[in-house]
């Protein structure tokens, strides 16, 4: 996934002949930003999903990307490589459809922070429920984790720089339920040696893909609700003032 960021990135600086090209926003509405207004009433749903590999400018890739490492890392290696990529494209999926609820109609967003602050949460859910098996790392690796997550959330709030928290929170709360669902749920095995017995991953078969499936599922019934309701003036779409 961090190729494929970072492929793109690539891609779009040398097409756009700078690396502050990436930073335009109508370069980037081109490539397929998330603007809302588009989703809404230009029926081009998909801006949800390829706004979650674009980035605008060399910061936001470079936060994005070594996030992504770090976390994806430590998760991939509990979770597996499948797991891992379920609760990395639900959670990307949801962190648009809340920035698609709540941020302005005017305002293209790109990135993949929803997705990573799944991860996040994900992780966060995995040391939640196995802190006493990894004793005082485990303990300490979960606080950071939701010390990380109030700080960025704290930072995304302060109005410093343009951080979609709606999208934070979107991806925090769908990666932290496809976590709980797909999390290994250890069971002791039998003895191997007199003094060696295996931890057994006994949350397997076709039960955890099936809900992270309806999971998935309710993720694209809360948008086609939200597109209805702004189609049908029930929701009133707010707008950016320019400056």
């Amino acid at each position: 996934m961090l190729g494929v960021l970072v492929g793109i990135f690539v891609l779009m600086t040398v097409l756009g002949g700078s690396l502050d090209a990436t930073d335009n926003a109508d370069f980037l509405v081109a490539w397929g930003a998330k603007v809302n207004s588009r989703v809404a009433f230009g029926g081009q749903w998909w801006l949800l999903i390829t706004a979650t590999f674009l980035h605008a400018g060399i910061l936001h890739i470079a936060t994005n990307g070594y996030a992504l490492y770090i976390i994806g890392i430590e998760l991939e290696a509990f979770f597996g490589r499948a797991r891992f990529l379920a609760v990395y494209a639900i959670s990307g999926l949801a962190g648009s459809v809340a920035s698609f609820a709540f941020s302005p109609f005017n305002v293209p967003g790109v990135g993949a922070s929803g997705a990573i602050f799944g991860l996040i949460g994900a992780l966060a859910v995995y040391f939640g429920l196995y802190r006493k098996l990894f004793g005082k790392r485990g303990n300490m690796q979960f606080w950071n984790i939701i010390l990380i997550m109030v700080l960025n959330i704290g930072f995304g709030f302060s109005g410093i720089l343009p951080i979609d928290n709606s999208a934070h929170l979107g991806g925090l709360a769908a990666g932290a339920l496809a976590g709980y669902i797909l999390c290994p749920r250890y069971k002791l095995g039998e003895w191997e040696t007199f003094n060696v017995r295996p931890l057994r991953n006994v949350n397997t078969g076709p039960l955890p893909w099936a809900a992270t499936a309806v999971t998935a599922l309710v993720v694209v019934f809360i948008f086609i609700v939200l597109l209805l309701l702004f189609r049908g003036n029930y929701i009133i779409p707010t707008y950016a003032h320019p400056g």
